[in-house]
């Protein structure tokens, strides 16, 4: 009995490859805009603390210099925030890019186990119906030699 090959077996392999590989650089975009938003809230958790030490007049002495100091590193932190803000931004899109692009590789591996599943059937039915016919030929042939005796 013949055996089941499908010819596109390499290529649907390499498809299947190509979505393992979508799937580690998605996680890796994943991980990577995590990272950076948690740069980004660092970042804003640290504007906010030196707003509470600097940010309401206090009754007493002041000191000019702290007070100085602060402001610069707040205006500091600020634009560090629109800076991350917008990497935050870009890796987002990166990470949506990667999604889309394994989606796509995953329709593509689809298809061709799609195309697998179906040549299968086919050879099965071709495979039974072959089956069929030389039971029926067995048959046949066993009903005329007892016509003959």
């Amino acid at each position: 009995m013949k055996k089941f090959n499908f010819r596109l077996e390499k290529i649907r392999k390499y498809k299947e490859q190509l979505e393992q590989n979508k799937k580690l650089k998605l996680a890796s975009e994943q991980a990577r805009h995590l990272v950076e938003q948690n740069k980004l809230s660092d970042i804003i958790y640290t504007k906010g603390k030196y707003y509470l030490m600097y940010g309401i007049r206090k009754p007493g002495k002041i000191n000019i210099y702290n007070l100085l100091v602060a402001k610069r590193y707040i205006d500091k932190l600020s634009q560090d925030i629109v800076v991350q803000t917008e990497v935050v931004t870009s890796v987002e899109k990166n990470v949506s890019k990667a999604q889309q692009e394994l989606l796509n590789a995953s329709r593509e591996k689809k298809k061709y186990e799609k195309l697998k599943e179906k040549h299968l059937q086919n050879f099965n039915k071709d495979m039974l119906r072959l089956e069929t016919r030389e039971l029926d030929e067995f048959g046949s042939r066993d009903n005329r030699t007892k016509q003959l005796i």
